[in-house]
């Protein structure tokens, strides 16, 4: 699992988040797993864009939100 993947909103559209969940794709080729807040829907979609894909939603361990598991590939 990737725990993490954040952009500072100042950067957000600067291509920086996508440069950094293509070379996570290229780092772990055969399969890797990123959380996101379900409520968070820009960045559930900039997920399935980039070609995760959603697998289960659960409760955030801590908080409790539902956070949505995407994998790759």
């Amino acid at each position: 699992m990737l725990g993490q993947l954040f952009v500072s909103p100042i950067a957000k559209g600067s291509g920086i988040g996508a440069a950094l969940l293509h070379l996570a794709m290229a780092d772990m080729p055969d399969e890797f797993w990123l959380p996101c807040a379900e409520a968070n829907r820009t960045v559930c979609l900039f997920h399935q864009a980039h070609g995760l894909r959603p697998e289960r939603v659960e409760p955030h361990p801590v908080l409790g939100h539902p956070t949505a598991n995407y994998a790759w590939p």
